[in-house]
């Protein structure tokens, strides 16, 4: 086993450790709607080989030619066009009653990779830095595991993409320095134009790269005695060497754009020039505010989400002494990233984990650590690695509740980003969101693939371990590529066999999960926090539906008054060719069948049913209440249930929507109050889908005649609810 071990490269064993942790903890689920905007992006490319796409995000812009298009960058996108294609491919063996579901769990596997991959990455650059293997695997393990790297490799953002390009170019420019290879130029110039292509923003690091391969190139023909136009050539074939990919990239975002908006000067996060859109976000700044946020705020501190940061950024004099190009290099790439973080509008990051903005110089600032682990001084050398440990003893439980917490949640939970100590308090109520763990009556339960993921951690962790206590040069041969193979092999496989396959139940699991958090809050009187999380477990189809409903029509009552009868809710019916309304046995929430609408797949038509005529009072207030259920509505508009009101003869009438929904969701409660107009002698309610394909379901309807002296129902459990209902 031992030269097993030693036969493999140690950047081996950290990209499978690190690959079986962050598998065990993505999400699966896309949670925000830029994330969704580039998803549906690369869903369109797939299966319709173009850039526009449904409407579904709250930036949607609009092209030259009237189609939705999105407003983002196209680099991590063209990533995200593999996996879903995959995921598509998977579909046909496995279905769902939604195809995104698949779509989003595919697309969710990117992060987990390329983070595993940046964790091997980070492992190389430290050696090349001349740092001992033992020093490297310490420092890789705790960038890996003690930073907000790892909560940030769950989700669907960028910043996994971002950092590991960012710490490319300063490896590749940084190879160059040592070996002089024009490749490790193009290298340098491909990760720098390829982060410009994922966020131009960033298009700042290209320029750094290029004055520091420059500045490598000149000092080297100086030292040769070259001046003159001898030196002028030289410098100019290194530019140009770097140059032609890097702007290979910006051109090929100039053409999406024209492709987009008609000019090759928009699309990089908005609709606007990019250099209007920087401008706009950094007018509204308030570096006031930003700087001590990020320090040593609860929501965003990069000190308290990245602990050992602390010490990483008094190490940078000790490496600027032993590397003071590499650490201008670092120095120059912070300060230009914090101003531009500190001054933009939005210099929070929005409702993410922590200082979303800075994760990617997370990298450079756990880099020089290493000079003082290597410090030859012994006794400076315990104290600093004993406070290294005490740092990341800290960090590392800050890393696993922030990899096992929902952001969404959060925000849907409080209206506020994420915090610190307010998702400490929803996991101990078992508020968690994973894919392989979940909550049952009985207890705690791994998913099998869970099990495996562990195993293949805890063998990789051990092997990391014996190379770490016993560091020696790797026997060369195929050993590596082997154990890699099998690894992936084997978690491809149980991924396939334990979560797609059976992926409505995961997805369910995840409902549960969130009803038995809610039962602990209700516990405690905490009627918000239980109302939320219920109404999130029946959006995820919980097996538990009916304790799910009945906790809802407790914590969320129908208005107090005179029932109404409502009878015959398909007097009247449009069923256009193809399309049905029917009662469908078994699905319900309130007796033994709802009504249900179907419109085939990708057609855009309108299915409705109009109930019995009901008389009602003219001045007088109503509360329809009900519960909508969608299935794979994704045509233009949606499913709906309205109301109509008129004077009896068709006349002076008016109709409102009381309830939308789209897309799948499972069953949403909603409570409408209205007040009838001064000429109403009778109401009507229609209900169906609205210039759309899919599924809606309409069940447990009930008209009040709201009693004005009864006491008005709870609607709002807190003052900060934000539901989803």
């Amino acid at each position: 086993m031992a030269n097993l071990i030693r036969r493999v490269s140690p950047g081996a064993w950290v990209f499978a450790f690190f690959l079986a942790v962050y598998w065990f903890t993505m999400a699966g689920w896309i949670q925000f709607g830029d994330e969704t905007e580039k998803y549906r992006v690369a869903q369109s490319i797939v299966e319709r080989g173009q850039i526009s796409f449904r409407p579904t995000a709250v930036r949607n812009a609009t092209s030259a030619g009237g189609e939705t298009v999105s407003v983002y960058e196209l680099g991590q996108t063209l990533l995200l066009v593999p996996l879903y294609a995959l995921s598509k491919g998977l579909g046909a063996f496995f279905p769902t009653p939604d195809p995104n579901w698949l779509g989003q769990l595919g697309v969710g596997l990117l992060n987990p990779w390329l983070t595993a991959l940046l964790g091997a990455l980070f492992f190389a650059t430290c050696r090349a830095l001349g740092y001992r293997e033992s020093v490297a695997l310490a420092l890789t393990g705790v960038f890996g595991l003690g930073t907000i790297v790892f909560p940030y490799a769950r989700g669907y953002t960028r910043e996994p993409l971002l950092t590991f390009l960012t710490l490319a170019a300063f490896y590749a420019a940084w190879q160059f320095r040592q070996t002089r290879r024009a490749r490790w130029i193009l290298v340098a110039s491909f990760a720098t134009g390829y982060l410009a292509f994922s966020k131009f923003i960033h298009a700042f690091v290209m320029p750094l790269t290029l004055a520091y391969i420059l500045l490598v190139i000149w000092h080297e023909h100086r030292r040769a005695g070259a001046r003159g136009r001898v030196l002028a050539a030289a410098l100019a074939r290194g530019a140009g060497v770097f140059l032609l990919p890097a702007f290979a990239f910006l051109i090929a975002q100039g053409a999406y754009s024209f492709a987009r908006f008609g000019t090759p000067f928009a699309g990089a996060g908005a609709k606007t020039n990019p250099v209007e859109w920087i401008l706009y976000v950094m007018s509204g700044g308030k570096p006031d505010v930003a700087i001590p946020a990020l320090l040593v705020s609860p929501e965003k501190s990069v000190l308290l989400y990245s602990p050992p940061i602390i010490l990483g950024l008094g190490a940078w004099f000790a490496f600027a002494r032993r590397h003071p190009g590499e650490a201008l290099w670092f120095l120059a790439l912070s300060v230009i990233q914090v101003l531009a973080v500190i001054v933009r509008l939005d210099w929070h990051g929005g409702a993410w984990w922590g200082p979303r903005y800075l994760v990617q110089m997370t990298p450079f600032w756990i880099l020089p650590l290493g000079v003082l682990l290597e410090t030859p001084n012994r006794r400076w050398k315990k104290i600093w690695t004993l406070a290294l440990g005490v740092l990341c003893a800290v960090s590392l439980p800050i890393q696993i509740i922030g990899a096992f917490s929902n952001d969404r949640d959060f925000l849907d939970l409080y209206g506020t980003p994420s915090a610190l100590f307010g998702q400490i308090d929803l996991l101990a109520h078992g508020a968690f969101d994973s894919l392989v763990l979940a909550l049952t009556p009985a207890g705690l339960q791994i998913n099998p693939f869970g099990v495996l993921l562990l195993g293949v951690a805890l063998a990789s962790g051990a092997a990391l371990t014996w190379r770490w206590r016993n560091p020696t040069a790797p026997v060369a041969g195929r050993a590596s590529a082997w154990v890699i193979g099998i690894v992936c092999a084997l978690e491809v496989a149980g991924f396939i066999a334990w979560i797609v396959a059976p992926y409505p139940r995961v997805f369910a699991a995840k409902g549960t999960t969130r009803l038995i958090a809610a039962q602990n809050f209700l516990a405690e009187g905490r009627t918000c926090e239980a109302t939320t999380l219920t109404l999130m477990a029946l959006h995820r189809q919980t097996p538990a539906q009916d304790a799910a409903v009945a906790q809802i029509e407790r914590l969320l009552p129908r208005a107090a008054g005179t029932l109404v009868p409502l009878a015959d809710l398909k007097m009247w019916s449009d069923e256009p060719a193809g399309t049905r309304a029917e009662f469908d046995p078994g699905v319900s929430v309130a007796g033994d069948a709802a009504l249900r609408y179907t419109a085939p797949p990708g057609t855009n038509v309108s299915v409705a049913t109009t109930s019995q005529p009901v008389r009602v009072r003219a001045n007088t207030q109503y509360e329809l209440a009900g519960w909508l259920k969608t299935e794979n509505a994704y045509g233009a508009m949606y499913g709906v249930v309205a109301v109509y009101e008129d004077n009896g003869e068709w006349g002076n009438s008016r109709t409102t929507d009381v309830a939308k929904l789209d897309e799948t969701a499972g069953w949403r409660p909603f409570r409408f109050a209205f007040t009838t107009l001064p000429t109403t002698r009778r109401v009507m309610i229609n209900g169906g889908l609205y210039q759309t394909f899919g599924a809606l379901w309409v069940d447990g309807l009930t008209l009040t005649q709201v009693d004005p002296n009864a006491p008005p129902a709870t609607r709002v459990p807190c003052r900060e609810y934000r539901a989803i209902w």
